[in-house]
């Protein structure tokens, strides 16, 4: 399994991704972070290289709810 995390571009969504990775760790679990972007144009997530060792991050572009519950349904996902 993996823990979702849905990330934003603000100083909010690296607070984010440090409280999951200690979540994902306590668990077990590896961690997958979410950003989406209502646009292709729009700029992709910019994290420092600390918080992206061993996570996989994903980009989508959609709608933010539509996306995260599409990546929530994955077979391999769970999400809190």
């Amino acid at each position: 399994m993996n823990l979702l995390v849905a990330l934003d571009s603000g100083s909010d969504g690296k607070e984010l991704l440090t409280s999951a990775r200690v979540l994902a760790h306590a668990s077990g679990w590896p961690l997958r972070g979410l950003h989406v972007k209502l646009t292709a144009e729009a700029p992709d997530l910019k994290l420092p290289a600390r918080l992206t060792t061993n996570t996989e991050v994903r980009e989508a572009v959609g709608d933010p709810v539509e996306e995260i519950l599409k990546a929530a349904a994955e077979d391999d996902v769970i999400a809190f």
